[in-house]
């Protein structure tokens, strides 16, 4: 659990950093580099190889703590705000 939380201590600076980047481009590759790690998975066959269970972990608790605001950033300049109260409500 360690491994996913842990980085949700970086928010504020996944926040700042999405907000530099252009978000359709990182929401792709996030997306793109996620199945690679998850991918990685099938090559776990003993203990000596825990590593990489960790490691992708590690990983996916990193996309979603930079998923999240870049997801956030990108509905609100997609949708009207007409539209998004709807939604939201």
């Amino acid at each position: 659990m360690a491994c996913i939380y842990l980085p949700s201590l970086l928010g504020p600076l996944a926040g700042y950093l999405v907000d530099r980047l252009p978000r359709q481009r990182l929401i792709v590759l996030l997306n793109l580099c996620t199945a690679a790690v998850v991918c990685t998975l099938v090559l776990v066959r003993d203990r000596d190889q825990i590593w990489l269970l960790l490691t992708a972990m590690t990983a996916y608790g990193t996309s979603l703590v930079l998923l999240g605001p870049a997801e956030t950033a990108l509905f609100t300049h997609t949708f009207p705000t007409a539209l998004r109260q709807q939604v939201n409500g």
